[in-house]
């Protein structure tokens, strides 16, 4: 009886456990296929930027990742967390919006832009590297997004870009709209609007997709990663080159900082339109950009016998990892 539950267009209330906790689960699974494919169907047939969109996720799995120069000691300091749950916080994003779950879709996105912000001004310097191993600890508050925002943009690769576009007060904009939702600033932002719908059982919300604040949704997920893509090249602006790693360093590419073409294209793409005159400009004049770039390209390529050494010792290290495992067990 509760598989269909999932399936079913209408929900059989004699059927729903005494119990109030499971009863809200299930409230909650009610119709979770349909609306998970009505969701589908409205970015397949009526979204009108479903392309983009999909640019924007495969950005978020395949790139955010290494647009953060990682230096010995950052990674020994905070690792990779502030960026992977960013990640998680837009991958989040997307599966609570699909299913209609809107409140925590917008929050997941405050929160991916927050944390992003803070992986990048944790980056910039000692002090914010000793802040930033306290916060990874626990052990301080997270710093105020836009006291970080001011910091950020006194340094010099962010002087001409905020004096050209007000960058900070773009991308603070963009967090107040954020915010909106998640501080339910009027009746527009509450659950009863964004799922447009008030119908209950038992005190409890049913689920339902609307597609006007599935596309509302979709709009600001795009402006955040967008956002996103701008800060993370205007912090590491070589990852807009386009560097063919592999033929250079085989399987031994640098752990992060750089991308390849086709990454550093994708990248591009979803950077917003403002701002695309700006970096076009920027990595051609630009003298670290330049220089590190001429650097890589003048190596001579890795051999073919380099190569297979490569591929021997990584057989080796899955091998002896395995073993180790198996003992282990």
């Amino acid at each position: 009886m509760k598989e269909n539950y999932t399936k079913a267009n209408t929900l059989d209330f004699s059927s729903l456990p005494e119990d109030e906790i499971e009863a809200k689960g299930w409230i909650h699974l009610f119709g979770v296929e349909n609306r998970f494919q009505k969701s589908l169907d409205f970015i397949d047939t009526e979204y009108l930027s479903s392309q983009k969109l999909k640019s924007c996720i495969r950005f978020t799995s395949v790139c955010m990742l290494d647009a953060i120069p990682y230096s010995f000691e950052l990674y020994q300091t905070i690792g990779f967390f502030p960026i992977t749950e960013a990640i998680d916080e837009l991958d989040y994003a997307i599966k609570h919006a699909l299913l209609g779950s809107y409140k925590a879709s917008f929050a997941d996105l405050r929160r991916a832009l927050e944390l992003t912000v803070l992986t990048v001004y944790f980056t910039q310097g000692e002090t914010q590297l000793e802040q930033g191993s306290e916060w990874y600890k626990s052990k301080t508050d997270t710093p105020y997004f836009t006291k970080m925002l001011k910091e950020l943009v006194k340094l010099d690769k962010y002087s001409k870009v905020q004096e050209l576009y007000d960058w900070s007060a773009g991308v603070k904009q963009h967090y107040y709209n954020l915010s909106d939702y998640s501080h339910n600033k009027g009746a527009d932002k509450s659950y009863r609007e964004l799922s447009g719908s008030n119908s209950r059982i038992m005190a409890s919300h049913l689920p339902f997709v609307n597609t006007n604040t599935l596309e509302i949704f979709l709009e600001l997920y795009i402006k955040t990663v967008s956002t996103i893509a701008t800060l993370l090249a205007l912090n590491n602006p070589i990852i807009l080159k386009g560097i063919d790693l592999e033929s250079k360093f085989g399987l031994n590419t640098p752990i992060s900082g750089f991308f390849s073409e086709g990454m550093a294209a994708l990248t591009f793409d979803i950077i917003e339109v403002p701002y695309k005159e700006f970096f076009k400009n920027f990595i051609v004049q630009d003298k670290h950009v330049n220089d590190m770039s001429s650097w890589i390209s003048g190596m001579p390529d890795i051999t073919q016998e380099q190569f297979n050494e490569q591929i021997k010792n990584q057989n080796t290290f899955i091998s002896d990892t395995n073993s180790k495992d198996i003992e282990q067990k």
